[in-house]
């Protein structure tokens, strides 16, 4: 019986300081002297049921497993001093007012701000990056229409030696800059098409394209966009290429604003085994399809399966004077 009586005294004496340490927090946020009175009341009320239940469980007798159990058993916490209520409610406090200040929306501001600069500093280094970085991804592969094509023959001017590094310099200012380190590779029906930059220690700047076209639709394609470009007063596109073996047929075509993709004008061309430099006049692509020259939006070096399989180098494309 006096076990069952000192756990109702326990559970009692649990509760009420429970009710203690409430009342005991809102009295905490008065100043000292002015508390209310009837909350002065209930809580020397509370204190003083509680000393009388602490005075009935002492009075208790506690048999030996009793003992060895309050020995074992961790000691009841006892409630916060008015010190520790007080700085719970003082941090309650700061943490309400801390957003009706609108910190919180300077906190967030000062992030953003920072994320702004961040992007700031990055992105002149991303550009840099991204104009060095060949292949560049390919996009979702399109299937090419049927295109009139031509073949032209070309006048070629053999470099002084093979192993020479220099090329000859244009006497000319190019009517559009052609920036080949945007190109995008296309491929459909299962060609390939991979592109290599520095690939030749004679031209540093050249880049090596090796295509295949295994099946009777497959097509592949390099192409350079040209941004809207104002050719009109350009007499041709010239460059340099030469092939891995010699033998090497691909297609070159220029599209303008208006034609659709794939319908544009190309004028086939042959490689040499050895660097030539290449000038096709512009008046080829209009007599295939008339073109838009003051509003050019790329030109590209295609490859189909008729034309074979292969490896080419090619370097300084230019649109101007031949």
């Amino acid at each position: 019986m006096d076990e069952e009586e000192r756990a109702s005294l326990e559970k009692l004496l649990d509760q009420r300081q429970r009710n203690l340490y409430k009342l005991q927090e809102k009295a905490a946020v008065y100043a000292a002297g002015e508390v209310p009175l009837h909350l002065q009341n209930q809580i020397e009320a509370e204190e003083k049921v509680i000393a009388d239940i602490k005075t009935k469980l002492a009075g208790l007798p506690v048999g030996e497993e009793r003992k060895t159990a309050e020995r074992r058993k961790r000691p009841p916490r006892e409630p916060p001093s008015d010190v520790e209520v007080t700085a719970i409610v003082r941090i309650k406090n700061w943490w309400a007012s801390l957003a009706s200040r609108d910190q919180v929306k300077v906190i967030v501001a000062l992030i953003t701000l920072f994320g702004v600069v961040f992007g700031v500093l990055f992105t002149p280094v991303a550009g840099k990056l991204a104009d060095i970085c060949l292949p560049i991804p390919r996009p979702i592969p399109v299937t090419a229409l049927p295109t009139p094509t031509a073949t032209v023959t070309i006048t070629s001017t053999p470099m002084p030696t093979p192993t020479s590094t220099s090329s000859p310099t244009p006497t000319f200012t190019p009517s559009c800059p052609i920036c080949i380190n945007e190109a995008i590779r296309y491929e459909n029906g299962g060609a390939s098409l991979e592109t290599v930059r520095e690939a030749d220690p004679t031209r540093p700047d050249a880049i090596r394209i090796t295509f295949a076209n295994p099946f009777p639709d497959s097509f592949s394609a390099w192409v350079v966009p040209l941004h809207t470009c104002d050719a009109s007063a350009s007499e041709s596109l010239s460059f340099w290429v030469r092939g891995e073996n010699g033998g090497e047929k691909f297609e070159v075509g220029i599209k303008d604003s208006t034609t659709l993709s794939g319908q544009e004008p190309k004028v086939q061309q042959t490689a040499s085994a050895v660097w030539q430099h290449v000038s096709i006049p512009l008046q080829k692509f209009q007599d295939l399809k008339k073109q838009d020259l003051s509003s050019l939006e790329k030109f590209s070096l295609g490859f189909k399966y008729d034309l074979g399989s292969g490896t080419i180098y090619i370097d300084k494309f230019t649109l101007g004077p031949p």
